[in-house]
């Protein structure tokens, strides 16, 4: 089983053993307005939406 961790503007990605096995650096796109990024991305992980980033 796959366990994510969030801290700060990345995720830690565990094994099941309990071992980092990567990160995932999301990329949220252009929000706006930029005042309320942190309220539209916390609504993003909310509702599951789907998001591309690199590793």
């Amino acid at each position: 089983m796959w366990k994510l961790d969030r801290e700060d503007d990345f995720f830690r990605i565990f094994d099941k053993n309990h071992n980092i096995a990567g990160y995932f650096v999301p990329d949220y796109g252009n929000i706006f307005p930029e005042d309320k990024a942190d309220e539209v991305i916390e609504q993003m992980h909310k509702n599951r939406d789907k998001v591309p980033g690199d590793t």
